[in-house]
């Protein structure tokens, strides 16, 4: 009958993928992920995200069906039988979008907050540098009485020149790192240790060989690096998985681990920005892209000023 004519132009070829080859670039949502240990947050950013991106998919085919079907005189039969044609194309939708999209996201660099502070090095006597590069060692699970170590931690602070926050970083997949079981992580062969302040943009990284040392596991120290204000990424220009990768145990220590200031810091970066979407500003926030109408004051001392809350960036 001609009223089912419209079901001979819906050949194999019309299904939906939407995210056949797509891959997660929203690092929040990822650490999010991987603090909580659960693919919730990630599933629900995918229904916001590839609704639009369906529809759009669906208006492609149904224009080259009307197309088709009016090159041979259907158009009517088309317009009568437009939402079954609509109903038969969502039916053909196979895909599985947070499995594609996890499977299509290479390794992602993440990093262990051990939630030492460094301070400033330069500042400091002999003997007060010693009980920090003792600290740093034992964070890290390393003997500093070996040269090779404090060589390593010497190297790695002198370039830290402002301090900051005690990092292991490591590159794995999404998958990987989401094994509920995960008690501690190897560090065996080459990985990067940093000291990083993420809050002005400072800080280095150095490689230093580990001989099957295990760090104990406490997932929310466990962040993106690229989610994060002032990652490594911006301050040295990393690109990609620089990191190296890392082995994950089963293994319980038996120690018990506290969560890392990054966390509170992490915390206030979101406060920030949840302010600045609401139309405000914070006073403390260094960052200027978060002020709104600042001014440049040329007058001593010289500055750049945020009318609203009255924060100052000296010249």
């Amino acid at each position: 009958m001609e009223e089912n004519k419209w079901k001979e132009y819906l050949d194999e070829s019309y299904y939906l993928d939407e995210v056949d080859r797509c891959e997660i670039t929203n690092y929040d949502v990822i650490e999010e992920c991987v603090r909580e240990c659960s693919f919730t947050p990630m599933d629900e950013w995918l229904f916001d995200e590839l609704l639009d991106m369906e529809c759009g998919n669906v208006d492609i085919i149904m224009g080259d069906i009307r197309n088709r079907m009016s090159e041979d005189g259907l158009i009517d039969v088309y317009f009568e039988n437009i939402q079954e044609i609509n109903d038969e194309i969502y039916s053909r939708n196979e895909s599985r979008p947070l499995d594609d999209i996890v499977r299509n996201t290479g390794d992602v660099v993440f990093y262990y907050s051990t939630g030492m502070y460094v301070p400033e090095g330069w500042c400091l006597g002999d003997d007060e540098r010693s009980v920090v590069k003792l600290s740093i060692a034992n964070s890290l699970c390393l003997d500093i009485s070996r040269k090779e170590v404090d060589d390593f931690i010497e190297e790695l602070w002198s370039n830290a020149v402002y301090g900051g926050m005690l990092r292991i970083y490591f590159s794995c997949g999404i998958s990987e790192i989401m094994d509920s079981k995960i008690k501690t992580f190897v560090l065996d062969g080459y990985v990067t240790i940093g000291i990083i302040d993420s809050v002005n943009g400072s800080g280095n990284t150095e490689d230093f060989m580990f001989d099957n040392v295990k760090i104990p596991f406490n997932r929310k120290n466990v962040f993106c690096s690229k989610a994060e204000k002032w990652g490594w990424e911006d301050i040295s220009g990393a690109m990609g998985a620089w990191a190296s990768g890392i082995e994950f145990s089963e293994e319980d220590t038996g120690d018990a681990v506290m969560e890392s200031a990054d966390n509170d810091i992490r915390e206030t970066e979101r406060m920030y920005r949840k302010i600045f979407k609401e139309g405000k500003c914070t006073y403390g926030d260094v960052d200027m892209n978060r002020h709104r109408d600042i001014k440049y004051i040329n007058e001593y001392p010289c500055r750049w000023e945020c009318p609203h809350c009255g924060m100052q960036w000296l010249d």
